[in-house]
């Protein structure tokens, strides 16, 4: 996998949106930040142009994403939202500048779709905040993280799960990959969706009901997922709904349902996610997964 060099003082760092609109006044306290770490923020044409909740219809999206790609003056590119609307134009983009010319790509949720995309093309990318979150109440912590693994000449990172509440024992190891679990099921078939044989997958999610979590993990089992797959990391499942007749479960619960008849090692409560605690990971690195029934440890060394 292509690693991008550590970012330094006086390096720049692009802002993008390839889906949900976002204002420039939303982006003030994100720029401030980035730039009290030394950076100097970039703002592509079209950022803030608007096309019912888009960044600018397809085509204008295209060529804001592209002109970040293409800048070989950036030596990063974060997302300033989620949303939806990656997956629309991921595959008019070319990605032969960035893969000569690496650059880390910063973002989770719908970037899930580029995540994806950059590691089928060999690139490590990282999962963690975008930029309207940065300065979010209680997310200090996971703006720290990101600043570590983005400055290090060898970034790493741990994250751990203790007493989780749904586990199998074991030890796992392979490259690290997935994200949002919604988004990742819909990229299935597609050039984004990841190769998943020996890696380990983590996945969080939002919003969703109960029975399309499991619609989600009866698809990825259907798919042999799980079989080909060395562990698996669950993070945040936040605001998740129930039918008026109870499916039966929490989001978890039915998580585990699928997972236990497996013999691969996962385990639930890992601060990746939509809440304040999002600690970035890097996609595409090589990881260990440990679970015990006292503490879920997910670590890499350096590059």
């Amino acid at each position: 996998m292509i690693v991008p060099p550590p970012l330094k003082k006086g390096d720049s760092v692009a802002l993008f949106a390839p889906a949900r609109a976002v204002k420039q006044s939303e982006l003030t306290e994100a720029i401030l930040i980035l730039e009290s770490w030394g950076l100097n923020v970039k703002i592509p044409n079209l950022l803030f142009e608007t096309y019912h909740q888009f960044a600018g219809d397809s085509d204008l999206r295209v060529k804001q994403v592209q002109s970040v790609l293409d800048d070989q003056e950036v030596n990063a590119m974060i997302a300033v939202r989620g949303g939806y609307g990656c997956s629309k134009i991921v595959d008019r983009l070319d990605f032969t500048e960035v893969v000569k010319n690496p650059k880390w790509l910063i973002g989770f949720s719908d970037l899930t779709v580029f995540l994806g995309q950059m590691y089928n093309l060999g690139l490590c990318s990282i999962h963690g905040p975008v930029a309207l979150l940065l300065n979010q109440d209680g997310g200090s912590c996971s703006a720290k993280r990101l600043n570590n693994l983005l400055f290090s000449q060898n970034p790493s990172f741990e994250l751990i799960s203790q007493k989780p509440k749904f586990y199998k024992e074991g030890v796992a190891a392979g490259d690290l990959v997935g994200g949002n679990l919604s988004v990742l099921v819909n990229q299935i078939g597609t050039a984004s969706f990841p190769k998943l044989k020996g890696n380990i997958l983590f996945i969080e999610d939002l919003d969703e009901y109960i029975y399309h979590i499991d619609r989600m993990f009866t698809q990825l089992d259907r798919i042999g997922a799980f079989e080909q797959l060395h562990g698996v990391v669950i993070g945040h499942m936040s605001s998740m709904h129930d039918n008026t007749i109870p499916f039966g479960g929490d989001a978890l619960k039915i998580i585990d349902a699928t997972l236990s008849h497996h013999k691969l090692p996962y385990a639930t409560g890992f601060e990746i996610g939509h809440e304040c605690t999002n600690h970035s990971v890097i996609v595409g690195q090589k990881v260990v997964l440990t679970v015990s029934k006292e503490k879920a440890q997910l670590i890499n060394k350096s590059f």
